[in-house]
């Protein structure tokens, strides 16, 4: 009878033995099912956090975790497409900006700024810089010298202009026209033009090196500086417009240039 039930105790031992092998290696199985699926979603989450999107995360379980797997995917390649129209945008941003005011652009993207024709009377000041003797030159010179020493000219006067918070207005021949105060307010507005206008002069003779060796010429600037009220806002027609500043305040700056 002890036998008995000693072989009965082996018996069940083993049995408990195997039952616990078998449930361990079946949680082992089914954990394994879920944490090569998750470990895979965690990695692709990462990319899509380092901003690497359009791959696809492969996730088959027929279960939640595939239909999280394929919404990361369609959201990896969203992604990607909407990056694609940034990149886009940001171009386009730029290419307007070669042709319209950077403040201007910004606003317009915005929504920021009133597209109406007309404009607001406002406290401004007018730059006004022109190449002295631009037509002797541009006659005794071939077309190519001329534009090549405008362009480098405009882009230096365009860059002292943005660094003291102006806003070019437009280019007139050989002439720039930058208002300060418009389209945002400025305190110091007057300040800011009087020092672009000194940097300016300053900047001309480090020019000059370049131009009198590369092309024997020397260019002098006149520029003319003035402080008051213009309406300041879109002129032209609703297909064709720009924005620009209109008052006595331009006349005279422009006055004080010629002389």
């Amino acid at each position: 009878v002890f036998a008995s039930v000693a072989r009965m105790r082996l018996i069940v031992a083993g049995t408990v033995a195997g039952a616990i092998l078998l449930a361990i290696l079946a949680g082992l199985f089914a954990a394994r099912r879920v944490t090569e699926p998750l470990g895979a979603l965690v990695a692709f989450a990462k990319t899509l956090g380092e901003r690497r999107f359009g791959g696809r995360v492969d996730v088959k379980t027929s279960d939640e975790l595939s239909t999280l797997g394929d919404a990361l995917s369609d959201a990896s390649v969203e992604l990607e497409a909407s990056e694609a129209r940034l990149r886009e945008e940001q171009a386009i941003r730029g290419d307007l900006r070669r042709y319209l005011p950077s403040e201007i652009v910004d606003r317009v993207i915005r929504r920021e700024q009133d597209m109406a024709l007309g404009g607001e009377r406002r406290e401004i000041t007018v730059l006004f810089a022109d190449v002295v003797g631009f037509t002797p030159l541009a006659e005794e010179r071939q077309p190519e010298e001329v534009v090549t020493i405008l362009n480098e000219l405009f882009t230096i006067l365009t860059e002292i202009v943005f660094r003291h918070g102006g806003l070019v207005d437009k280019f007139i021949g050989d002439c720039v026209m930058a208002i300060w105060g418009a389209p945002e307010s400025q305190d110091d507005h007057t300040e800011r033009a009087m020092a672009a206008a000194e940097e300016m002069l300053r900047w001309l003779e480090t020019g000059n090196l370049s131009w009198q060796e590369r092309f024997g010429v020397t260019i002098q600037l006149a520029i003319g500086v003035h402080r008051g009220e213009a309406v300041v806002g879109n002129i032209g027609s609703k297909t064709r417009m720009t924005y620009t500043a209109i008052g006595d305040v331009v006349n005279v700056a422009a006055r004080l240039e010629a002389i």
